[in-house]
């Protein structure tokens, strides 16, 4: 494991509830994530995330999940082990990006996400098809919900909020 992955690993540890990030306590940063999606930007000539959420707990059955720090942006070098002057509130919220390791990539709009997921969780088994969809619920921010059949429990979720809804378009 790199040295950042250790930093990453112990700043979960320490950081304690997403009360930091969303002023609210009831789902704390120990429970992992299902699925991350970060969009990705090429920037002189190197591929870095700018925007990240993740999925708490099993992802819904109403192809929702929980978005935290939506509002924040993430900088990560495309091996996924480097931080980029991230600030530790940053570094609690998306640090399991680091933890991660990209399944597959969807691009539309000119805009490139990746879609992650703990590795060896399971195996994918071809892309699924992606569209946005719309909650109503203003935490859970836009979705891009799988069509696919059999693609995870449900239909899998991959949220993105805030500021990420604007610039995704």
């Amino acid at each position: 494991m790199t040295t950042a992955l250790r930093m990453a690993a112990a700043t979960l540890e320490d950081w304690g509830p997403v009360e930091h990030c969303v002023g609210s306590g009831w789902c704390p940063l120990s429970a992992p994530p299902r699925l991350v999606v970060a969009r990705l930007m090429n920037f002189k000539g190197r591929d870095i995330i700018v925007q990240a959420a993740r999925c708490m707990e099993p992802i819904n059955y109403d192809n929702s999940c929980i978005l935290l720090c939506p509002d924040y942006t993430l900088m990560i070098q495309r091996h996924w082990a480097l931080f980029l002057g991230m600030k530790k509130k940053l570094q609690a919220c998306f640090t399991y990006s680091l933890l991660f390791t990209p399944k597959l990539k969807v691009t539309a709009n000119h805009t490139t996400y990746f879609f992650m997921e703990p590795a060896d969780a399971w195996n994918w088994v071809e892309q699924p098809y992606y569209e946005p969809m719309e909650s109503s619920n203003p935490l859970l921010g836009q979705c891009l919900t799988s069509r696919q059949p059999g693609s995870l429990a449900g239909g899998g979720a991959a949220v993105m909020g805030g500021d990420s809804q604007r610039l995704a378009r």
